[in-house]
């Protein structure tokens, strides 16, 4: 699975005119800069007004799941991803940019806002380790300690709470709830 940050999506726009000519010059759009797919839309025009009625293709992208683009095609919502992930701090964005690709939620059945507070649900916290946050679990949740129980193996708890209940992504852990189901 390829790394994304959904906060630097772009697109580069030309059309299928200029296409069919082998002429593949274009440019890269940064989805940040336009609040809908209308915006975005009249902008690649824009781009092309040496034609009287460009029919834009997305060419290439970059920091796009794949399930939300094609080369006529770009999911209006991923406009509204974008703005919501730009409230986060720049760490969380990216951490943020991971979960979703590794999610890969469907946005015809989920709005953006239910995907962000699934995120917002979902993150437990940075953690040094995956065994740092067993130890946190252990103690929090089953009011166990190294000292109270010397012989309790944290290791093994920890392994069996990374198996189905947790995921461990670039020092952030998440609760591992698959949100299209």
């Amino acid at each position: 699975m390829k790394e994304i940050n959904i906060i630097d999506a772009r697109v580069y726009i030309i059309t299928d005119y200029k296409n069919s000519l082998n002429n593949i010059c274009g440019d890269w759009l940064y989805l940040i800069h336009y609040n809908s797919l209308q915006e975005f839309r009249t902008a690649c025009e824009y781009l092309h007004t040496d034609e009287p009625y460009p029919v834009c293709l997305y060419f290439d992208y970059e920091n796009i799941p794949d399930a939300y683009i094609s080369h006529h095609w770009i999911s209006p919502d991923i406009f509204n991803i974008i703005r919501l992930a730009q409230q986060l701090c720049p760490q969380e964005q990216v951490i943020f940019s991971r979960w979703f690709n590794y999610q890969q939620p469907d946005l015809t059945t989920r709005t953006p806002e239910s995907i962000f507070k699934a995120f917002q649900f979902c993150m437990e916290g940075k953690y040094k380790s995956p065994l740092h946050f067993g130890y946190h679990i252990a103690r929090e949740s089953l009011g166990i300690n190294e000292k109270s129980y010397p012989c309790f193996d944290f290791t093994g708890y920890t392994e069996n709470l990374f198996k189905d209940m947790y995921l461990f992504i670039d020092g952030y852990v998440f609760k591992n709830i698959r949100i299209n189901d």
